[in-house]
């Protein structure tokens, strides 16, 4: 059930559309030419349209946590935590969106070593919760819950640094008024960009994240957690 629940909800990180990457080249651009204006208006149109990718991302959720038992045929024991599993896990997915604006502005501003110190704190911190939960006899829906909690905490990590990078810099973020003309000219610019990226990360997602899914369809649950364990070596 985690198994199959983690790949299920991971293809929502398909919402992203690149927006991230854009941020990155974007801020290193502005930044560098000090144009902070230009800067808050590519944010606030990356905001906006995560802001909408989390819209519809909460709304796949809800249908999944709805269906998705019955999609992989489960026995109703397992509903509870599955449900429960995948909301939380679609929760971590819907956050990420938005903060993924604020870590594109710190790998914008070249602090690559900000970025992945970010990264390696949380996911070890992240693996030893991991660790003292199952050892302690919590099952999958507290994984999943505290996993949400530890990825919120490392979006308001990256807010803050990124904050703090950019009024080093002279550049302070601010929410910039967009004209409807200015929104779809620059979400233009942002999604086109990403456009390569959206293509790597459908790739990415075949080839890596629809083995569990696949067998959890037209195998009994429980055999997916040998091609799990498997396919993560």
């Amino acid at each position: 059930v985690w198994a199959v629940a983690g790949q299920f909800v991971g293809y929502l990180y398909l919402l992203d559309f690149g927006v991230r990457e854009s941020v990155i080249r974007y801020t290193s651009k502005y930044a560098a030419r000090g144009r902070r204006a230009a800067l808050n208006r590519v944010l606030t149109a990356a905001i906006a349209i995560y802001s909408v990718a989390t819209v519809l991302t909460l709304a796949a959720v809800a249908l999944c946590v709805w269906r998705l038992p019955n999609w992989l045929d489960l026995d109703p024991e397992f509903w509870h935590d599955t449900r429960w599993a995948v909301a939380f896990g679609g929760l971590t997915i819907a956050q990420t969106f938005l903060f993924n604006v604020f870590n594109g502005i710190v790998l914008g501003l070249r602090r690559w070593d900000i970025g992945n110190a970010i990264g390696i704190g949380w996911n070890l911190l992240r693996a030893t919760l991991v660790v003292f939960f199952l050892l302690r006899g919590y099952g999958i829906v507290a994984l999943a819950a505290f996993q949400f909690a530890m990825s919120v905490l490392s979006g308001l990590t990256s807010l803050t640094i990124s904050t703090v990078l950019l009024r080093r810099r002279g550049m302070a973020f601010g929410f910039a008024p967009l004209t409807r003309r200015q929104f779809r000219a620059i979400s233009r610019r942002l999604l086109g960009y990403g456009a390569y990226v959206i293509i790597n990360n459908v790739g990415e997602k075949v080839i890596n994240a629809s083995g569990a899914v696949i067998a959890g369809l037209f195998q009994p649950i429980q055999a997916v957690a040998h091609y799990a364990i498997a396919g993560s070596l």
